[in-house]
């Protein structure tokens, strides 16, 4: 499974976090902050930092001037059984999914830095974690590092690989196909050739009701129009669907199975 969700941003070095825990507090160095922005909560939560006056408010400063909301939290205690925590947090819809799901094989498109991935690796999934950037690849291979034991790390395989190659890139036969806030018509159209023949799909995204609003993603092709995302997945069983704000985001999110 995976581990427990902290509340508090802990910035001290390793050493001394780990010789002085606090409870529900997640260490994350100052100094390592720059490349582990993806393990912080989402930016709609603001970052509660924990720790001595000094540090914690220049990391409270940090955070702020690199576009997040943070705030120091002044009263806290010592943990004398600390376990492993994350103040990340997989995409929820697919956590709402996954419970019903038998683990299995699953293609994590477009996984980015590995949240899903991992999560669903914590879960007992054989994940193939596909992106074509090696840099989210790197960063998603460290995120397993740090909060999975050995045997869920080894059921992740990490690939660099262009996502419109599929399903040449990866194979076939997998019983699940995730893809979230990543949209390419042609890759949606080809989920199918991907699974079993009881394969299932979970996709998010935004929607034009969210461009409408925000402006972004920039480009008109990025968002999904009201209505569009079940013609897109022609021949699934669509156990969810639904269109609406979830916090700032209007996105689409569908669950559909094969047969």
């Amino acid at each position: 499974m995976l581990v427990p969700r902290g509340r508090y941003l802990d910035p001290r070095d390793e050493l001394k976090a780990s010789a002085e825990p606090i409870k529900d507090a997640v260490n994350v160095p100052l100094i390592q902050l720059p490349d582990r922005m993806h393990e912080l909560p989402s930016r709609r939560a603001a970052v509660q930092v924990v720790g001595p006056e000094a540090l914690a408010s220049a990391t409270v400063d940090w955070l702020r001037a690199h576009g997040r909301e943070a705030v120091r939290v002044t009263e806290y205690e010592p943990d004398p059984n600390p376990v492993p925590r994350r103040l990340w947090d997989p995409n929820p819809f697919l956590m709402e999914v996954l419970p019903h799901l038998p683990p299995g094989r699953a293609a994590d498109i477009a996984c980015g830095t590995g949240r899903d991935a991992v999560a669903m690796a914590a879960y007992g999934w054989q994940v193939t974690a596909l992106d074509h950037l090696e840099d989210g690849l790197q960063r998603g291979r460290q995120l397993a590092e740090r909060y999975l034991d050995q045997d869920g790390r080894g059921r992740i395989d990490w690939q660099v690989a262009n996502v419109i190659a599929l399903p040449e890139a990866i194979g076939m036969g997998y019983d699940l196909a995730s893809m979230f806030f990543f949209l390419d018509r042609g890759i949606l159209r080809l989920l199918p050739d991907l699974l079993n023949d009881r394969g299932g799909v979970v996709v998010e995204t935004f929607t034009s009701v969210h461009r409408e609003r925000y402006g972004k993603p920039r480009r008109e092709g990025l968002v999904l129009d009201l209505g569009e995302l079940p013609t897109l997945l022609p021949g699934f069983q669509v156990r969810h669907f639904s269109e609406d704000w979830r916090d700032d985001r209007h996105t689409a999110r569908l669950w559909g199975t094969k047969g």
